[in-house]
């Protein structure tokens, strides 16, 4: 039974189903080990190690190839005892045979001839002396055997425990290479959430929200970035600094008005782990430069000057790099003071590659000229050819996705501007940015893509719920999808409700 587990356990283990390759593994292992066959053990023993290597689990794998060998060398001990029994057991038989004989010829003698009789003796006395000689010829035969086996078992058991000890040692070093290269990369990411907003700026900025970031790895190419500047006090710095004017400080000139916009964004480096986290530190940096260096609240002038400077940092490389970011980029204009709670906002996005959705709560856009400047903006966008067109509307929610420019931020053939996009949003509007890792993750009953369909379904779903229900919404949806397999990216959806506390 425990052999028929194995052998079916790595044929799961060869068509990719790893669950059920271990499942299999450790139920033949614990039937093994009670039955006290070293065979089955160490077949069980075996596709676990197989099985250990491919989850990444190199201890267990250590262990479970440790067990085999040994239940290997005890296969072959047991195989060796076996044979010299069965030697011991012929010799026996081979002395109660001669004994035999002796009996038969000393019968037949005394029914001879009395003259024959003392030749009879001489006879089997001689063949006795013959067989005791053979006799002492075969027992140190098999002593120089039996002590030529002990020396190997002797040396094999030495050449196994310094193998082990090999291995040991081994893995100690790999554990604390592992251990090593596991302390940097959480200090990396100590250094990477420094330059994530944090939860109070993400609330103070925007109070009715939810960032849900799930990073693949410990570190990530993902990351959500967000920063709040005066329109006016930078219009005022681009003058005087034209006029050869003193230039006033940020502070004394957001403090002479409040005509701020927030400036939001979900990105997505090239890579995860720790190529992707590095190539986001670069375009972190860059988005920060387009805004407090250079003074840009546009979008699309901020996408532009964030893929210069990119292209520069990337082109000081004797190498060809390529790298960069998908981005989606917003900037989030109220109608008057800085409080979510107005009627209304002014939204600029701006995108490479990453999409904007936004959910409207009210029912289908009204015809133009029926009140409604919203609904008449969005269709003369759809008239002129711009990217924003309904998508789909559950109960009282219409969903209008306003599409990216499809390049990306980084080195690419014939760049092109990138195009910003203004909308004027409603109160109780909901909007969202995202990166590509939760529509592109594998899982559901056929392990295939989310897929984005399904993924505006889901916003389209939960609308009348809070952004923070959302979010835990969102994160247990993806869980669920996901099962048993591994997260294939990292993860980054922000939402954003307007007027609604």
């Amino acid at each position: 039974m425990a052999n028929t587990l194995a052998n079916l356990g790595t044929v799961y283990l060869e068509q990719g189903f790893l669950v059920d390759a271990k499942k299999m593994g450790l139920r033949g292992f614990q039937l093994a080990q009670e039955l006290g066959f070293p065979d089955q053990i160490g077949r069980n023993a075996r596709l676990l190690t197989k099985v250990y290597i491919k989850e990444g689990n190199y201890k267990l794998a250590f262990d479970m190839r440790d067990l085999e060998i040994q239940m290997r060398d005890s296969l072959r001990s047991e195989e060796n005892m076996k044979a010299t029994v069965q030697q011991q057991t012929k010799f026996e038989y081979e002395k109660q045979q001669a004994i035999k004989d002796a009996e038969h010829e000393k019968q037949i003698a005394i029914e001879q001839e009395e003259k024959e009789k003392q030749q009879i003796i001489t006879y089997a006395t001689g063949g006795g002396l013959v067989l005791v000689v053979l006799f002492f010829i075969f027992v140190f035969n098999r002593l120089q055997v039996t002590k030529k086996q002990k020396l190997i078992i002797e040396e094999q058991k030495y050449e196994v425990e310094s193998q082990k000890a090999v291995v040991e040692k081994a893995h100690t070093e790999l554990e604390e290479k592992n251990k090593e290269i596991t302390d940097s990369i959480t200090y990396a990411k100590r250094i990477q959430n420094a330059i994530l907003p944090s939860d109070t700026t993400v609330k103070e900025y925007l109070p009715n929200n939810f960032v849900l970031y799930l990073p693949k790895d410990i570190i990530a190419g993902d990351f959500y970035w967000m920063e709040s500047v005066s329109v006016i006090a930078n219009e005022e710095r681009v003058k005087q600094s034209a006029n050869n004017e003193k230039i006033a400080s940020p502070e004394s000139l957001r403090s002479q008005n409040r005509n701020e916009v927030i400036l939001f964004a979900a990105a997505d480096c090239t890579g995860h782990g720790v190529p992707g986290a590095m190539v986001s530190v670069v375009c972190n940096n860059a988005l920060n430069r387009s805004v407090r260096e250079f003074q840009l609240t546009n979008p699309g002038e901020i996408l532009n000057k964030t893929r210069e400077i990119v292209v520069q940092e990337f082109e000081k490389s004797e190498e060809d790099v390529k790298d960069g970011m998908d981005i989606a980029l917003c900037s989030l204009k109220l109608s008057k003071g800085s409080e979510l709670s107005e009627s209304y906002a002014t939204l600029q996005y701006a995108g490479a590659n990453n999409a904007l959705y936004i959910i409207k709560k009210a029912p289908p856009v009204l015809p133009e000229g029926e009140g409604n400047p919203a609904a008449s903006q969005l269709e003369n966008k759809e008239n002129e050819g711009e990217s924003s067109s309904p998508l789909g509307r559950l109960g009282g929610a219409e969903i209008i996705e306003i599409k990216p420019n499809k390049q990306p931020i980084g080195k690419t053939d014939n760049p092109q501007p990138f195009t910003t996009h203004n909308i004027e949003l409603q109160k109780g509007d909901t909007i969202y940015i995202f990166t590509d890792g939760f529509a592109d993750q594998f899982g559901g009953e056929k392990g295939k893509k989310f897929m984005y369909k399904p993924f505006k379904e889901l916003l389209l779903s939960i609308q009348d719920k809070t952004m923070d229900k959302q979010k835990e919404i969102l994160a247990q949806h993806f869980e669920n999808w996901r099962g048993n397999l591994e997260q294939v990216d990292d993860v980054c959806v922000i939402g954003v409700r307007i007027g609604e506390n």
